[in-house]
């Protein structure tokens, strides 16, 4: 009730934290034995509904709305698009039809007499397994009720995508995290395993609780607004990490590819940085949407071209550009796409991709574009598809088969040049299909669509000590000069090709490798035997959520969503605004700059060891100014770290000395606590640990 309190003077709701005493006074028919307090906020759930439909009316009308009382909607006409997408075309009244695309529906769920939407929220691996419904429905309405703790973990439905590593990892402690369906290391126990056993309905439905569940003992000790109990384990991963060497799986982010002959003007537009980098670069960028709102940050790597077909990448020649990318899909971020060889124009792909069903793909489909998407969707509905799909705009608009979102799961491992066959059908997803609709300019291009690669996992990320354990592992040269920063290259890891990238997503000197499924495991193990001697260790995203606040990295999701511009979040250099190269949502940040910015993402640290997880309000002056976006515990700094989005309460532009001059206090459970706000983050901000200088 605090947290909520809190968040609501962050809006402006009025609202107070009551005693027993205090909720009985004001309401003297609750019975307040069993209460420890009450939230109150006097004006929840007061409205007049025909004032209220009479204020939106006038609103409307005043912008151009035009109101026509009287006319009950009588039918919905559709009509089928190129796609064979059903939309509507016009409504029908008794007074004549009404063409328009667009149609509210005022008459609540209950309007609906068809099928059951399809819902986007979650992953069709889930979706098509009924016993992950079953169960999942069961819990969601089990612990309704519930209180939402900051660590909490589904019980149903687990164990439904698994990597390479799993079993590995779970012999070696591993506590999993589930998102969107993929498990993911949370954090590394030293007291045993702790596997996550079958759901067991709570004792429901005939059915015996788990007796002895360690995960389930574990997770139950986190459930707690304090430090969890296991606060010093993920402090010994971090401090490994920031001291020693620590190695994240991070199978689960997504990767797909880019290919084909417009794959630079795609790139172009798709992308706020320039990503024009010769092959064996990679390029951090936001994805912007056409209000300048971020929908993703990821890294875009670009390919050396290659007439084969492997397991890292897609077959294209040099005339094609292919471009990798690689997304976090459950909580966020980094993603890599790929490029090679000169532009054309975008094609609209075929509506029912038929060619494709026999691993075909049709002659003159030359250039054409592929994007191979790997991981589960950051958020409910928005994967990597939705993220490089929404983007596509009339610069682009297509007209034959160049363009394709093709899930990496439904591709086999021996999947060739020219074809991308499977169990399941790759699917183009829906976005390029509301992009693409414009005619293109006249011409096509020929030549040979590239293969869809096969999948792979087992994304490593080590970091400080990480040159001298990987040297032994690669055989690559990996000093400074040889592997730079930003860089990526095919190499061997215990004889098996690997990609490695040098990036660092917690701000140290690191490397990912990128490996074929089948050689995860050795890959994995000969890293752990090299890293014995210096001090190595497993971490989880548990350490990651901690190193990367306390480096200042983003978060998407948290740190940034839709409506949140890279100017605001202090990304103003991922996106080319120096140059004349126009990109989606440019418009949006041209503006924004020119008026100034209403509100500025700003690091706070606490130094009163107090735990922050998120939405605790943010004081300035003795003002409202904010909520914070995310928080954590930077064990380096030996600090509580905080993120949030500031604005003037005058409603003037947010400037950095509005920013450097206020007094600032984090509201936590109705307590004030004295902060510090930070232009840069406090660790690092120089940037030197990721370039190897300690």
């Amino acid at each position: 009730m605090p947290a909520q309190g809190a968040l609501g003077k962050a809006y402006g709701v009025e609202s107070h934290v009551l005693s027993p005493a205090e909720t009985k006074a004001l309401y003297p028919l609750m019975n307040v034995d069993d209460l420890y307090g009450t939230l109150y906020v006097p004006h929840d759930g007061t409205m007049d509904p025909a004032g209220t439909c009479t204020a939106l009316t006038r609103a409307a009308a005043a912008r151009g709305a035009q109101i026509i009382e009287n006319c009950p909607v009588t039918g919905i006409r559709v009509r089928t698009d190129d796609f064979g997408v059903r939309r509507v075309a016009a409504v029908e009244t008794e007074h004549g039809s009404i063409q328009t695309p667009c149609v509210v529906n005022c008459a609540a769920p209950e309007a609906v007499t068809g099928p059951s939407a399809r819902h986007r929220r979650f992953h069709h691996l889930l979706t098509d397994h009924r016993h992950w419904i079953r169960e999942r429905s069961h819990e969601s309405y089990a612990k309704n009720y519930s209180v939402v703790f900051p660590h909490d973990e589904p019980l149903a439905g687990r164990n439904m995508r698994t990597d390479p590593l799993h079993e590995e990892l779970l012999a070696q402690g591993c506590v999993f995290q589930e998102r969107q369906g993929w498990e993911r290391p949370g954090w590394f126990t030293p007291k045993g395993t702790a596997p996550v056993l079958r759901y067991d309905y709570y004792g429901a439905y005939g059915n015996r609780m788990h007796e002895d569940h360690a995960y389930g003992r574990l997770l139950g000790d986190e459930y707690t607004f304090d430090f969890p109990p296991h606060h010093d384990v993920i402090k010994k991963e971090c401090l490994a990490c920031r001291g020693a060497a620590a190695v994240f799986n991070m199978s689960y982010f997504g990767k797909f590819y880019l290919v084909g002959l417009d794959a630079r003007k795609a790139a172009d537009w798709l992308f706020s940085a320039d990503v024009s980098r010769p092959p064996g670069s990679t390029v951090y960028t936001c994805m912007l949407n056409h209000r300048g709102g971020t929908e993703s940050d990821l890294t875009v790597s670009r390919l050396a071209p290659s007439p084969q077909a492997s397991a890292l990448a897609p077959a294209f020649e040099a005339l094609t550009k292919s471009l990798y990318g690689k997304t976090d899909a459950g909580s966020r971020r980094s993603q890599e796409v790929k490029e090679a060889g000169r532009t054309s124009k975008i094609s609209r792909p075929e509506p029912h991709f038929p060619h494709l069903e026999n691993g075909d793909l049709p002659e003159g489909a030359g250039g054409s574009r592929a994007l191979t998407v790997r991981g589960a969707p950051a958020l409910p509905g928005r994967g990597p598809e939705q993220a490089v799909e929404q983007r596509l705009g009339p610069e682009l608009r297509p007209q034959d088969p160049a363009l394709w979102v093709f899930d990496e799961d439904s591709c086999p491992e021996n999947a060739g040049p020219g074809s991308c066959p499977g169990t399941r059908r790759p699917r183009p997803s829906a976005w390029p299909r509301r992009q693409l609709q414009a005619p293109a300019p006249a011409g096509k291009q020929a030549g040979k669509t590239p293969a869809t690669p096969q999948s792979y996992g087992g994304a490593v990320l080590l970091e400080d000590r990480s040159r001298a354990i990987l040297q032994e592992v690669l055989d690559a040269d990996l000093s400074d000069e040889a592997f730079p920063f930003s860089t990526h290259k095919l190499v061997r890891a215990s004889g098996h090709l690997v990609r490695a990238m040098r990036l660092s997503f917690v701000g140290e000197l690191g490397w990912e490798l990128h490996v074929p499924k089948p050689a995860c495991v050795p890959v994995y193990r000969a890293v752990m035997a090299a890293g014995t001697k210096h001090g190595l260790v497993n971490a989880g995203y548990r350490a990651i959520d901690s190193l990367s606040i306390e480096k200042g990295y983003r978060h998407w999701h948290a740190d940034l969503r839709p409506d949140d511009s890279p100017l605001e979040a202090g990304l103003a250099f991922t996106c080319k605004l120096k140059s004349a190269v126009p990109f989606l949502g440019r418009e949006a940040l041209e503006k924004q700059r020119a008026e100034g910015l209403r509100r500025r993402l700003v690091c706070f640290t606490v130094d009163e060891k107090v735990p922050m997880f998120g939405l605790e309000a943010i004081w300035r002056n003795g003002q409202v100014v904010g909520h914070v976006r995310r928080a954590d515990f930077g064990f380096a700094v030996d600090k509580t770290l905080a993120y949030g989005y500031i604005r003037d309460p005058s409603g003037q532009s947010v400037s950095l000395d509005f920013v450097k001059s206020g007094d600032y206090a984090l509201e936590r459970m109705g307590v004030a606590y004295p902060a510090r706000a930070h232009l840069k983050s406090p660790f690092d901000p120089d940037n030197k640990r990721v370039k190897g200088i300690y």
